[in-house]
């Protein structure tokens, strides 16, 4: 409500000119009170923000104290087991070196011994299929797991295997060439394996493909 000064008429808040006389001198009795108001109301964020400006800077400091008190723990630890340390970073260093030279140079049958036989028995070379078949077996009997394994594949064969009573075979990798879906299957020869589908006989290569779609009544070579 707004008052004029020439004639103390009441007018409404949004007046411009005093109702009754005309006069523009119009003020508010309650402006002081609301200017009051208006600046507790400002102190009063002030200080909520100093305060989350204080709790925000304390955090920060305690996060800073914590990560140089974890960085000092990690120096006075590394400063203690100094010594320590260094040996067990030496001795795993030669461990590692001794495994490799084993790998490589040592032992009856070394990995670069394996791996010239190993390079003709790709191409199909027979005394070197053969040798690396020898080799691998003894590697076997003296309990070398992956050399009981390597020895099934080192002619090149796939193996057969019987899933859900159906048949298909595995890579040297453990994973099948063609979905278990033969009735039965027979050993490769020419890079060829004989399969049995649904009563008929077909023909599918080493990558898993049906070379020769199962159709027949009996088929062989």
């Amino acid at each position: 409500m707004l008052i004029c000064n020439h004639c103390n008429t009441k007018n409404l808040d949004a007046a411009k000119f005093c109702k009754e006389c005309g006069n523009s001198d119009l003020y508010d009795p309650q402006a002081e009170e609301k200017l009051k108001q208006e600046r507790r109301r400002r102190l009063e964020e002030l200080r909520r923000l100093e305060e989350l400006r204080r709790l925000e800077e304390e955090k920060r400091k305690m996060a800073q104290e914590e990560k140089e008190k974890r960085l000092k723990q990690r120096k006075e630890f590394i400063t203690k087991h100094k010594s320590k340390i260094i040996i067990s970073m030496v001795v795993l260093f030669l461990i590692a070196l001794v495994s490799i030279y084993q790998y490589f140079y040592g032992g009856k049958y070394s990995r670069v011994y394996i791996n010239k036989p190993e390079e003709k028995c790709h191409y199909d070379d027979e005394n070197s299929c053969k040798m690396l078949q020898t080799i691998y077996k003894e590697k076997c009997d003296d309990g070398d797991g992956k050399a009981c394994f390597a020895s099934i594949f080192v002619s090149g064969d796939l193996i057969k295997v019987k899933i859900d009573g159906q048949w298909s075979f595995l890579d040297e990798n453990g994973e099948f060439i063609a979905k278990p879906e033969f009735d039965d299957v027979w050993d490769f020869k020419k890079g060829l394996a004989k399969v049995w589908l649904n009563g008929k006989y077909g023909f599918i290569d080493k990558s898993g493909k049906i070379v020769i779609e199962p159709k027949f009544d009996d088929i062989d070579y």
